[in-house]
């Protein structure tokens, strides 16, 4: 059985306090050099920069392959999937799709605030949208559909998902099959910082 360590709070110094509070917080200065770094980099040498750090970072060779998923790989990712975890998969999709759809705003709505004044209120959505999907160790395609669903139902024209790419250069195949899904076509095989920085400035392919 897992021990679970625990503390009661009247009994701790200050300090101890201080110690617990700041358990999760990270020094930004620490790492804001090698963020600005790679930044600088991606924004001056594009999809090769993105090449570069996929080979440093994820151990993928991307040479050879084109930094936007291709449609025969989210084909592949589907065929690869057990029906247990693709129909798992689909089930959260419509509940998440269900609950956005419910409580998305009308298409406009006109408030008479005194007589001879009314005010309309219209919600647009904007252009386009990049989602961040991480890998690690783990597999992610709740946090895509958590992200993808609402932006495809809000009716943003241009949904772009970037994420890790496996050694053999790879995306998830549950991440694919979650994000074909949710209507997403466009996604990429970069990650960290580095997938960031090229969807704020833009490389060849992004």
């Amino acid at each position: 059985m897992a021990k679970i360590n625990y503390r009661i709070w009247e009994k701790l110094t200050e300090k101890q306090k201080e110690k617990i509070f700041s358990r999760s917080e990270i020094n930004i200065n620490e790492i804001r050099e090698t963020v600005e770094k790679i930044i600088a980099h991606v924004k001056r040498y594009k999809d090769k920069a993105l090449r570069e750090y996929a080979l440093k970072f994820d151990k993928a060779d991307l040479s050879n392959l084109p930094m936007k998923v291709q449609k025969k790989e989210f084909d592949q990712a589907e065929r690869s999937l057990s029906p247990e975890l693709k129909k798992a998969l689909e089930f959260c999709i419509e509940n998440v799709r269900k609950f956005h759809v419910a409580n998305k705003p009308a298409e406009g709505k006109m408030v008479s605030i005194r007589a001879g004044l009314k005010a309309y209120e219209k919600m647009t959505p904007i252009e386009s949208v990049g989602l961040y999907i991480p890998r690690g160790r783990g597999s992610f395609p709740s946090m895509l559909y958590m992200l993808g669903v609402p932006a495809v139902e809000a009716g943003v024209k241009r949904v772009c998902v970037v994420t890790p790419p496996n050694p053999d250069g790879t995306v998830d195949a549950a991440c694919l099959y979650a994000a074909r899904l949710c209507g997403i076509t466009e996604v990429y095989r970069t990650g960290g910082a580095q997938a960031v920085a090229a969807l704020a400035y833009g490389t060849e392919s992004i």
